[in-house]
């Protein structure tokens, strides 16, 4: 398996996790001392939102000594659409288009596509459900719950909060502002973890804080098993975008390796 195939397969772990909502605002939280509350609802008013949103970057990917960066660009209306292309020497290799009902990838060095339901997409994903929401929850680098109860973990320096579920176990990094530093995420039936740090925030056009660098580290029974860094160099929130995805009649169905 190339890095490019292990790179779906990767996403789709992080994409696994993300069972929750995004919460709109402060909650009645069960089992939560006074302190970590407000600490958790400084998070919770820290969350990205946007109806519109563009990100272009690049991405670097390292997988069993497999090493690849390519540019990258990601558009997204709320609740709609989230389109994206990558390239690779100036030239696209792959493009894909996201609705609520299914999910269309383009391989263009293979010219071939497919297109798929969520429900084979969570399939793919270790037969959890998966969902448009879930994928636009983490393009938008917000923390993934597991339940409203939280506590203070004592035994890791700095303010990290732990949230489970009776499947799903999460660790967050918070800063004393509230912004998200890091956070692992792990089912509790898999030897598996999923460990994705935030750094280099700014404060874009929308008056909200965005973090421009992303890590994510894919870990099996505590080693490291893959690693995807995202260098995000433009926001812009003020849509709408455009979203071109039109197949070749030369291209073949049936997504294969290039």
């Amino acid at each position: 398996m190339n890095a490019i195939h292990k790179t779906f397969v990767f996403l789709s772990l992080i994409l696994l996790f993300s069972s929750c909502n995004l919460f709109k605002g402060s909650k009645s939280f069960e089992n939560t001392d006074r302190k970590t509350a407000k600490l958790v609802n400084k998070l919770i008013e820290n969350q990205f939102t946007a109806d519109w949103i563009q990100m272009k970057g690049k991405a670097k990917v390292n997988f069993d000594g497999q090493k690849m960066g390519f540019p990258f660009e990601v558009r997204m209306q709320k609740d709609e659409i989230i389109w994206g292309v990558a390239k690779k020497f100036g030239f696209e290799v792959g493009r894909f288009f996201m609705t609520p009902d299914s999910v269309t990838i383009v391989n263009r060095i293979g010219r071939n596509y497919d297109t798929y339901s969520w429900s084979e997409i969570g399939d793919m994903a270790g037969d959890m459900s998966v969902s448009f929401n879930m994928v636009q929850q983490t393009l938008l680098g917000n923390p993934i719950f597991f339940s409203n109860e939280f506590q203070m973990d004592q035994s890791r320096p700095g303010n990290w909060i732990r949230s489970e579920n009776s499947n799903r176990l999460g660790y967050y990094e918070v800063s004393k502002e509230g912004q998200l530093i890091s956070m692992e995420l792990s089912d509790k039936s898999l030897n598996g973890k999923v460990a994705v740090s935030f750094d280099s925030y700014e404060t874009i056009d929308n008056q909200q804080d965005f973090a421009f660098f992303r890590t994510f580290e894919l870990y099996d029974k505590e080693r490291l098993d893959g690693q995807v860094d995202l260098d995000i160099n433009q926001v812009k929130t003020a849509g709408p975008f455009e979203f071109p995805f039109e197949i070749s009649r030369k291209y073949s169905k049936g997504l294969q390796p290039n």
